[in-house]
C-alpha cells in the first residue's frame, strides 16, 4: 500500500532542532500542535522526493510496522506534510551507544555487557519477524535514562530473502566498517551479516575505539576482510570467545542469528561473573 497517501495539515507539527541526517533524509525533533506530544520527524531530502527513494521510504515504514515491539522505535504515522514524504516516529530521549560511552568512559565491562545483551535481544526479535537491519552500529542504538535500548533507522532494512537486496560484487549499502566480508563479494545480507555488525559494535563498545580503521575506502574494506581483531585486555575468556565467533570472517562460522548470539552471550556472562560472586559470598562469611 501507499504509505504516503495521508496528507497532514500544514500546521500539524512545529519543527524543532535537527536530530540527525543521512543521504536520504533528515530527522527533526518536533511537537504535534494539537496534543503537544514530542515526536521525531524523518523527512526525505528534497532531491529524494520521487521514484525509488520514495519507494524505499515506504518500505522502511512497512518494515517498522512488521518489526514493531519492545526495543524498536515506534512508527506513529506515515504520510505527506508540506509536500514532503515523512515518517512520524516516537521520540526516544537518550544518547546513542557511542555518545553514551564517550560520556561515561569508565563504565566497566559488566555494565557494557548488560547493555549489549539488551541490544542483541532487540535484534533477535527483529530477526524473528523476518527482517534484516543491514546497518547495525552504535549510533543506531539509543539508550534512555532507564538503561533501556531502542533500535532506530530501518532505512536500509530488508525482509529476509528479498531479491531486491542483492547487490553486485564490490558494491554494498550500509556502513563499510560494519559490513560483513561476504557482502563485499556480492552475497546478499542475512541474519549472520547482522551478527557480524553486532560483533563490531560489541568490540567498539567494550574498547571505546574503532575496530577497522583503514585510511581509504579500499584500505578499510581490506581491513574488514583480512584484519584480525586484537584481544581485549581484561575481558573474560568466555565473552571473548563469543565475540570472536561473531566476528568470524566466514559467515558459516558465525552465529546464525542474533538469537543465537544473545543466548551465547548470556551463558558467557553467567560463567564470567559467577566466580566473583562466589568469592564475595566466601568473603562475607570470613568477615
Amino acid at each position: 500500500r501507499d504509505s504516503f497517501g495521508i496528507r497532514f495539515a500544514s500546521d500539524r507539527f512545529k519543527i524543532g532542532p535537527l536530530l540527525g541526517k543521512g543521504g536520504q533524509a533528515r530527522v527533526y525533533l518536533a511537537k504535534e500542535t494539537r496534543t503537544q506530544r514530542r515526536v521525531a520527524l524523518k523527512i526525505l531530502r528534497p532531491r529524494r522526493r520521487s521514484g525509488r527513494s520514495v519507494e524505499r521510504f515506504g518500505r522502511e515504514a512497512n518494515l517498522l510496522r512488521r518489526s514493531a515491539g519492545p526495543g524498536v522505535v515506534r512508527l506513529l504515522a506515515a504520510g505527506s506534510w508540506q509536500r514532503a514524504p515523512l515518517l512520524v516516529l516516537e521520540y526516544v530521549r537518550g544518547s546513542n551507544l557511542r555518545a553514551l560511552l564517550e560520556q561515561q568512559e569508565r563504565l566497566c565491562w559488566r555494565k557494557k555487557a548488560r547493555l549489549l545483551k539488551k541490544a542483541f535481544e532487540v535484534v533477535a526479535r527483529v530477526h524473528a519477524r523476518g527482517v534484516i537491519h543491514r546497518d547495525l552500529k552504535p549510533e543506531n542504538f539509543l539508550v534512555d535514562s532507564e538503561g533501556e535500548v531502542t533500535l532506530i533507522d530501518f532505512g536500509l532494512a530488508r525482509r529476509r530473502l528479498d531479491p531486491l537486496q542483492i547487490t553486485r560484487a564490490g558494491f554494498v549499502v550500509g556502513t563499510p566498517s560494519f559490513t560483513s566480508p561476504e557482502r563485499f563479494a556480492g552475497m546478499p545480507a542475512s541474519p549472520c551479516s547482522d551478527v557480524f555488525a553486532l560483533g563490531v559494535t560489541t568490540y567498539e563498545v567494550l574498547t571505546g575505539r574503532r575496530l577497522f580503521r583503514g585510511k581509504t575506502h579500499d584500505a578499510l574494506i581490506k581491513d574488514v576482510i583480512f584484519g584480525e581483531p586484537p584481544r581485549i585486555e581484561g575481558l573474560p575468556q568466555p565473552l571473548w570467545d563469543v565475540l570472536a565467533r561473531a566476528l568470524s570472517k566466514s559467515a558459516g562460522e558465525r552465529y546464525a542469528s542474533a538469537r543465537d548470539l544473545s543466548d551465547a552471550w548470556s551463558r558467557a556472562r553467567l560463567v564470567s561473573v559467577a566466580p566473583r560472586r562466589r568469592r564475595s559470598r566466601v568473603a562475607s562469611y570470613v568477615h
